[in-house]
């Protein structure tokens, strides 16, 4: 496989990347190629008697990956209401100052988020006049974590309550994004 850096020198016609941006690029290249390294490897010595489970690298993983209007400021929400980490590795601000990608590590899965970019249709669901997606996240307290989520700027849509076999509402955070914490019924 050529290297992704002489791909970009040769698409930027000599037009060199900032040390900054290569170092984080090159971060985030060399992660996703020790994770597909493992998962190969899983995937290699594991038989039809031994299918891969949940959690383990060599299933598929489904990624969230947020536009929103202000990627710092629903950071420091995701961070605040779900106890969201900063994957510190994987933040790339753009010349422009808008966030061009970062991940976030939610429970142990990762949530992708970046600002809108219009010019590419990376919108958010404010400026598309609404979101198609609903996310479900399992939390300790879905009261709690509502309560939380609504004080800290979130719209309530429906409190929670018992349905469907455990706790659960819905709310809309600052940028248009619908959630349900889910925990144990009670």
């Amino acid at each position: 496989m050529p290297d992704p850096f002489d791909q970009l020198a040769a698409a930027t016609q000599g037009d060199q990347p900032s040390q900054a941006f290569a170092a984080q690029l090159r971060a985030r290249l060399d992660h996703i190629e020790a994770r597909a390294n493992a998962a190969r490897a899983r995937a290699q010595a594991s038989t039809e008697s031994d299918p891969p489970t949940p959690g383990d690298e060599s299933m598929p993983q489904l990624i969230p990956y947020l536009a929103v209007s202000d990627a710092r400021a629903a950071t420091a929400f995701y961070c605040e209401v779900f106890g969201a980490q900063i994957v510190e590795h994987e933040l790339f601000e753009m010349p422009d100052g808008r966030i061009g990608h970062t991940s976030l590590l939610v429970g142990g899965h990762e949530l992708y988020l970046a600002d809108e970019h219009p010019e590419i249709d990376v919108l958010g669901p404010q400026t598309r006049g609404g979101t198609t997606v609903s996310i479900v996240i399992e939390v300790d307290d879905a009261d709690a974590t509502y309560a939380h989520a609504v004080d800290a700027g979130a719209t309530g849509e429906r409190p929670v309550e018992n349905q469907h076999g455990a706790r659960s509402g819905w709310f809309v955070d600052p940028w248009g994004h619908r959630w349900s914490p889910r925990s144990e019924a009670r």
